[in-house]
């Protein structure tokens, strides 16, 4: 009897680990996609030269393994030639995005980042219906004109609060700064996303907090 206890209580301990190991490796690999990257350095101002300098620091240390700059600002949305005006959550992304997790189009067109160069946008499905809209329709953003050249089906990086200004659409980053939007008063996200070798994630984490806080 005191064995039977003894190997169920192994049995038991073996069970409970591998079911902690699973249900760990979903919700990691869940958070990458709900990132777009393993970490995310987030800041309401453009990151400081000691901050960028502490993150190439850690890549050439290969404590990173690659970097990608966003930035989400809420503004109002525009079609040209056509009544109407809706907030968005515009998302201009570089070319590496999304570091993890797969950007997917509708009617199964693949995603590259050549669909935003040049003034590009892609945008959610809802935000055709309400405003009326069609791919190759053309919109304004700040001082800037956009051709809408996707649908979005799902995407990496969304925020998953419940509440939301608007759908989200997508711009190249290169491409922000001619819209004007980024004013005094505007509220802007800056993001920095990054990928991080499993054994490193943990201290990574940990060192940066402790270093961008102070």
């Amino acid at each position: 009897f005191f064995f039977v206890c003894i190997a169920v209580g192994v049995a038991s301990i073996v069970a409970i680990r591998s079911v902690i190991q699973s249900v760990r490796g979903a919700l990691s690999r869940e958070a990458r996609f709900l990132l777009a990257a393993d970490m995310r350095v987030q800041s309401n101002s453009p990151m400081t030269a000691v901050v960028q300098q502490r993150l190439d620091r850690e890549q050439r240390a290969g404590r990173i393994t690659a970097q990608s700059e966003a930035i989400e600002i809420e503004t109002m949305l525009r079609p040209v030639g056509k009544p109407g005006l809706k907030m968005v959550e515009l998302y201009a992304v570089q070319e590496q995005f999304p570091l993890r997790g797969t950007m997917t189009l509708q009617d199964r067109l693949p995603y590259s980042h050549e669909l935003l160069r040049n003034r590009g946008t892609l945008v959610r499905p809802e935000l055709l219906a309400q405003l009326d809209l069609r791919v190759g329709d053309t919109v304004l953003l700040g001082t800037q004109t956009f051709e809408i050249r996707g649908v979005v089906a799902s995407e990496p990086g969304r925020n998953m609060g419940v509440f939301t200004l608007g759908p989200r659409i997508f711009i190249d980053h290169a491409d922000l700064a001619s819209t004007g939007l980024i004013t005094f008063g505007a509220r802007v996200d800056y993001e920095t996303l990054l990928t991080v070798p499993d054994t490193a994630i943990d201290d990574l984490s940990s060192d940066l907090n402790v270093a961008f806080v102070n």
